[in-house]
Formats: C-alpha cells, sequence, structure tokens
C-alpha cells in the first residue's frame, strides 16, 4: 500500500476520533446496544449511586504526553505509531510516524480542527464550533473520549453533581456476574443522540468503568468501545479504544491505543497549530472519504 494512502487514512480515522460529520436532521435515532435483550428497569437509587462512583473515579489534570499506536482494520490494515499530547480544555496534538516518516499532525483546539502533512503537501481544516454544533461535544469532551471517560456535554470530567444532566437508567445484569448503567444526556442538538454505557461487577460497591460511547445523527454513527482499564493521574480511564465511524456510505475502524506507562502527567507544554506547507491544498472531508 502507497504510503499517501495509508496518510489518507488515517487522517480520516483521527478525524473520525474527534467528532462525527456535521450533517444535521431532525429525524429521531434509535439507542442499540451489543448488549443482550433485556428490559431496562430505572432503578434510580442504585444507578444514582453508581453515577457517583463513576463519577469521583475521575481526578483533575493538566496535560499529559503519551505515546500513542493507531491501528485501522479491515480492507486497510495498518499501523502509525506517534505522540498524544493534550492540555486540559485547551488543546489536543496527534503526531504520527510511519517508520521514519512523519506522517501528520492532527491538532484540535477551541477554535479548530487540523490535519496537516508535508509529505503530502496537503491539509484539512474545519472550525470546531462547527462540530460542536452538530454533535454536541466539546473540547474537553473530545480528551475525555481519548482517555476513556465519560464526560458533562460540554463541560468534560464529569462530576457527581453533574447527574441533573442526564437520564440514568439501570440496565440489569447483562453477563454473570456484570450488570450495565445507561448515561443519556438530557440536552442534545437537534438529531443527534448520544449516551454512554457503563459496566460494573454485580457487587456492592463495585465502582462502574466506561465501556462504550455511541453518537448518532441522521448521516452518520459512531461507536468507541474501551478495554485495559487503568489508574494514573486523571483517575480511572482506559489504555485502549476502538472506533467504528459509519458516513456517507463509508466505515472506518480503528483502534487507539496508549502507553500508559510511558505518560508524563502535569508538565509543562506549548502546543500550537501546525504549520501549514507552502502551497499545500486544502482537502475536505468528501476528498478524505475518498481516498480510501
Amino acid at each position: 500500500m502507497k504510503l499517501s494512502r495509508i496518510i489518507y487514512a488515517v487522517a480520516v480515522s483521527a478525524i473520525a476520533m474527534t467528532s462525527l460529520n456535521s450533517c444535521r436532521s431532525t429525524s429521531k435515532t434509535t439507542k442499540t446496544s451489543d448488549y443482550p435483550a433485556t428490559q431496562p428497569v430505572e432503578v434510580k437509587q442504585d444507578a444514582a449511586a453508581d453515577f457517583r462512583l463513576l463519577a469521583d473515579s475521575y481526578k483533575p489534570w493538566s496535560t499529559v504526553s503519551v505515546p500513542v499506536k493507531v491501528s485501522l482494520s479491515g480492507s486497510m490494515k495498518l499501523s502509525l505509531s506517534g505522540t498524544l499530547t493534550m492540555e486540559y480544555g485547551k488543546a489536543v496534538n496527534i503526531s504520527m510516524r510511519k517508520l521514519f516518516f512523519d506522517a501528520g499532525r492532527l491538532y484540535v483546539d477551541n477554535d479548530s480542527v487540523v490535519f496537516s502533512s508535508s509529505l503530502l503537501n496537503m491539509y484539512y481544516a474545519e472550525s470546531m464550533s462547527k462540530f460542536t454544533k452538530a454533535t454536541g461535544l466539546g473540547l474537553k469532551d473530545i480528551q475525555s473520549m481519548l482517555l476513556g471517560q465519560a464526560f458533562a456535554p460540554g463541560e468534560g470530567t464529569l462530576t457527581a453533581g453533574d447527574s441533573r444532566l442526564f437520564d440514568i437508567t439501570d440496565a440489569g445484569t447483562i453477563a454473570e456476574g456484570i450488570r450495565a448503567l445507561f448515561i443519556t444526556p438530557r440536552s442534545t442538538p437537534a438529531g443527534t443522540e448520544w449516551y454512554f454505557t457503563a459496566i460494573a461487577a454485580n457487587s456492592e460497591g463495585a465502582v462502574p468503568q466506561l465501556f462504550a460511547i455511541d453518537i448518532a445523527t441522521a448521516s452518520a454513527s459512531a461507536r468507541c468501545t474501551y478495554a485495559e482499564s487503568v489508574v494514573n493521574q486523571a483517575g480511572t480511564s482506559a489504555a485502549s479504544m476502538e472506533i467504528e465511524a459509519k458516513a456517507k456510505n463509508r466505515t472506518i475502524g480503528a483502534t487507539f491505543e496508549t502507553t500508559p506507562s510511558k505518560a508524563v502527567w502535569n508538565g509543562s507544554l506549548n502546543l500550537s497549530r501546525p504549520a501549514i506547507p507552502n502551497g499545500a491544498k486544502r482537502v475536505t472531508t468528501e476528498q478524505l472519504l475518498k481516498k480510501l
């Protein structure tokens, strides 16, 4: 496979990590789950207690820099290594390499989403407000997604006091010794639906962990599934995230894995937007998808 096609593919998957396609509609989506079809039962007291335990497992953080590996699945099996660097509430930066080549750099802040590749002499740029308007997700929310943590819409890291923002449903036992919790925001943009699924051991006081985030619009959807739970300076998080994004009759599968043992937390960072190569061609989301 040509390196250029690899970089285009990773650009699409990286952008899919931060948001969905910005198409909107007033049609209603249907919540689905990979769990067996059991009738969810509202158990306000137990569900509320689980929500508090989940929120209390998260800790404040300011910065992080950690090695990352991005792998694509399906017909385009490949992997790139790189570094994920984040400053809470300010910026996300993912630099990627293939062998000895700089494959590209994805940068997200409160103003914009930018992907730049000097090797391909191309760049992608979109306003962050467009993505936020379509999905209800802000920069802090994206940072929580990358860490494998639930979040309050537009506010980032979940706190126990955020329960008023959600409908919390106890889904009961979904496998032997495992129970599930659905956490659905009460307010999302028109035509957009998303929710968290958390799981916990079926015992009193067991702390739930985020299992999945499902996001859907009328024309696009994405599911992030988490594994390899770790405890670090940000509290409970996940070292592995599997993504399946669908848009415009395309399906993109990717795995995003960090190396927690090599993470550097709460240090000094100076993140900035990537430089646009001289004469670089700007591409749209549609053009990126056509490259696959």
